[in-house]
């Protein structure tokens, strides 16, 4: 019995020297003197895998589980289980792409030869910008009942704003075209080649219009009293009629008073 216990006790050394079963397991593996995969089964798990040198893939069994992907040493997707829903990042060539993170409602961030091009954060109603070439194109911020800004070349083309009935500017060529303001009744101007046309105004009783011919005034109403009329053939004033009277008319021929 004497020289069964030694001849266990000579084996003892040998079989720990092969095998070590003191807690659940632990293995190391390496590839070219790089730490390829470590496990420990003490915990859930923990995995690390390296591709040339650079830490390709971690997932850490303790929590929900962590990812990390890695291009060309740059951190491409980054992805945590351990926040409630996952956040997520993604590069191209160097630059934030997109980036969601679903702890709120969501943020989205992408963009475009480096230019911003959406932007939106869920934790509000929502704001979106948009550019092209570098221009802000439509801004709408849905945290108000919205607005919008819309441009071309440069140059504003529409603007609404709908925090109140709604307010429009028409821009032509760097020229105001139309303006209408919907606090009020409406007001309108309406220019051709930078000469005022039309002139039409809802905040008075019922209109007042100014007409011009190649600079010259043709026709002017204004409709607060009962009716103001006058006319002009080359630049000579041919009837005037005005009916805050029972009514006055001149006429003019050549510059003449005919009657």
């Amino acid at each position: 019995m004497t020289s069964s216990i030694h001849g266990c006790a000579a084996c003892l050394p040998h079989h720990e020297a092969t095998q070590h079963i003191q807690t659940a397991a632990s293995v190391l593996t390496q590839t070219n003197g790089q730490v390829k995969t470590t496990s420990d089964g003490t915990t859930a798990g923990s995995v690390v895998t390296q591709t040339n040198g650079q830490v390709k893939t971690t997932s850490d069994g303790t929590a929900a589980g962590s990812i990390l992907t890695m291009t060309n040493g740059t951190v491409n997707t980054l992805s945590s289980g351990s926040a409630t829903a996952a956040s997520t990042v993604t590069q191209t060539d160097g630059q934030i792409q997109s980036k969601s993170d679903l702890t709120t409602a969501g943020s989205v961030l992408t963009q475009t030869n480096g230019q911003v091009k959406t932007t939106s954060d869920g934790t509000t109603a929502g704001s979106i910008v948009t550019q092209t070439n570098g221009t802000i194109a439509a801004t709408s911020n849905g945290t108000t009942a919205g607005s919008a800004l819309t441009m071309t070349n440069g140059q504003v083309q529409t603007k609404s704003t709908q925090t109140t009935a709604g307010s429009v500017v028409t821009q032509t060529d760097g020229t105001i075209a139309a303006t209408s303001d919907g606090t009020a009744a409406g007001s309108k101007i309406t220019m051709t080649n930078g000469q005022i046309v039309d002139l039409s105004s809802g905040s008075a009783t019922a209109a007042s219009s100014i007409t011009q011919i190649d600079g010259q005034i043709q026709s002017k109403s204004g409709l607060t009293t009962t009716a103001s009329v006058l006319t002009q053939t080359n630049g000579t004033i041919a009837a005037t009629s005005d009916g805050t009277a029972a009514g006055s008319k001149l006429t003019m021929t050549n510059g003449q008073l005919v009657g």
